[in-house]
C-alpha cells in the first residue's frame, strides 16, 4: 500500500454525492488519509414535518443549542493530528471556534452557495482561507475587508458521474435538484413545446401528471444517470445564485450530459458556450435553445463530449485539492 502523504480534517456532510464525500474521495485517491465529521448530522435534530425543519433552521442560525455550541470543541480535538482542516460552508462554527482551530492548524472554507447573503460575516476573517464559488462573491468579501478570501469553484468526479450517453426515447429533457417557482417556470415553458420532462429532486414533480418520470434526489452514480436521462438536462441557477456556476453545471459536464442553463458570468468562465454548454438569456433564446438540442443530435454529443473533457482538464476535485494544498501552504509535489 502506498504511503499516506498526510492527514486531513473534512466536516460537512458525509453523505454519498455531498460535495464533502466527494471531497474526502479525491483526498485519499491522492493518498492523504481522510478524518471525517458530519457537523449537520451532529447539529441536526431528526425532527419530521415542516415544523421540525423550521426549528433546525433557527437553531442553526442562532447557535442555540448545546450540540451547536460543542460543534468547535470536538472539531478542535479532532483536528490535533491533522496537516490541515477543510469545511464545506461551515455554517454552524461560531467566530471563537473558527479562531480555535485556525491557530493549531491551518483551516479553509470551501463555500459551496452565496456567502454574502448566508454567511456570518465575523468567522470570515479567523479561516486561514474563505473561499467562494465565485469570483462575484469574492470580490465583494474582499470590498468589505476580508482579504483571506480566494475563489474555488465548484468541481465534479468524472470517473464516477461519466458514464456512455445515451438516447432517451422521444424528445425529454432531465431535471436534477429541487423545485422553486424560477426553475418550474423554464420546465413549463420546455413542456410547452411538447418535452416530456424527467425530474430527480426532493420534491420534484410531485403530484404533477404531466412528469413521465421522478424519483427522490439521485445520489452517486445514480446522479449521472439521471442527468443523462433525456435528450439533454436543464440546469437552472436559484435567483440568488447571481453569478452562476453552480454544482449542477460541472456534475452534468462530468457525467457527460448536454446541458442548457443560464448565460452568466461564472458559468461562461468555465465552460465555452456554443461548443461545451448550451446558453439562454431570454425565453426566446430558451425556446430556440430547446428546438436545436431535441432536433441535433451531433450538437448533443458534442456539447457532452466537449464539456466533459474540460471538467477532466480542470475541474475536477482532485484539481482543488491542488489549489486547496497551494493555498494553505502544502508543497504540490506531496499530492502528486
Amino acid at each position: 500500500m502506498a504511503q499516506s502523504v498526510g492527514r486531513v480534517l473534512i466536516v460537512g456532510p458525509s453523505r454519498v454525492g455531498d460535495m464533502a464525500w466527494f471531497l474526502a474521495l479525491a483526498y485519499r485517491r491522492l493518498r492523504w488519509q481522510v478524518v471525517q465529521f458530519d457537523d449537520r448530522a451532529f447539529v441536526g435534530r431528526r425532527l419530521p414535518g415542516v415544523a421540525g425543519t423550521a426549528l433546525q433552521v433557527l437553531e442553526r442560525d442562532h447557535r442555540l443549542t448545546d450540540r451547536t455550541r460543542r460543534l468547535g470543541q470536538l472539531v478542535l480535538a479532532r483536528a490535533g493530528d491533522c496537516d490541515h482542516v477543510v469545511t464545506v460552508k461551515g455554517e454552524y462554527f461560531l467566530p471563537e471556534d473558527v479562531a480555535a482551530i485556525s491557530s493549531r492548524v491551518p483551516f479553509l472554507n470551501w463555500h459551496p452557495d452565496h456567502p454574502v447573503l448566508d454567511q456570518s460575516f465575523a468567522c470570515i476573517p479567523h479561516y486561514t482561507s474563505f473561499c467562494p464559488k465565485d469570483s462575484w462573491s469574492t470580490q465583494r468579501l474582499r470590498n468589505m475587508g476580508h482579504l483571506n478570501v480566494t475563489t474555488l469553484p465548484h468541481a465534479s468526479d468524472p470517473t464516477l458521474l461519466g458514464g456512455p450517453q445515451q438516447e432517451a426515447a422521444g424528445p425529454s429533457m432531465s431535471v436534477v435538484g429541487g423545485m422553486y417557482p424560477y426553475r418550474r417556470h423554464w420546465i413549463d415553458q420546455a413542456r410547452g413545446l411538447g418535452l416530456n420532462v424527467r425530474i430527480w429532486g426532493n420534491d420534484g414533480g410531485a403530484g404533477d401528471p404531466a412528469v413521465i418520470a421522478r424519483k427522490r434526489q439521485a445520489l452517486g452514480v445514480e446522479q449521472g444517470r439521471a442527468l443523462r436521462a433525456g435528450c439533454f438536462t436543464l440546469n437552472t441557477h436559484h435567483p440568488h445564485d447571481v453569478a452562476g456556476g453552480n454544482q449542477r453545471l460541472f456534475d452534468a459536464a462530468a457525467a457527460c450530459a448536454p446541458q442548457l442553463t443560464e448565460r452568466l458570468p461564472e458559468s461562461v468562465r468555465h465552460f465555452k458556450p456554443d461548443t461545451e454548454i448550451a446558453t439562454f438569456e431570454d425565453r426566446d433564446q430558451f425556446l430556440s435553445q430547446v428546438r436545436e438540442l431535441v432536433a441535433n443530435r451531433r450538437l448533443r454529443e458534442s456539447l457532452g463530449r466537449n464539456s466533459h473533457e474540460r471538467v477532466r482538464e480542470e475541474h475536477t476535485y482532485e484539481h482543488r485539492v491542488q489549489t486547496i494544498l497551494t493555498l494553505l501552504g502544502h508543497p504540490l509535489e506531496t499530492a502528486c
